[in-house]
């Protein structure tokens, strides 16, 4: 996602934000703080940028996760 849009659908959401942490064998998801999330996209990335993370609404649960169909 687009920097401004991926930071836009962030402070629309309403609810807990869940992010993926994997290694090799396991995967969990993790609340976030939505401000954590966008002060760290805001600092690793330029204004028009591509990010590489992907932000999904399923049955009611905001998940933010890495892109891997784009990458």
């Amino acid at each position: 996602m687009i920097l401004e849009k991926l930071i836009k659908e962030l402070r629309n959401c309403k609810g807990a934000v869940f992010v993926d942490v994997m290694n090799h064998n396991d995967g969990y998801w993790i609340k976030a703080v939505k401000e954590d999330i966008i002060f760290n996209m805001t600092a690793s990335f330029k204004e028009g940028e591509e990010t590489g993370f992907t932000f999904d609404r399923r049955n009611g649960v905001n998940y933010f996760s890495k892109d891997y169909m784009s990458f």
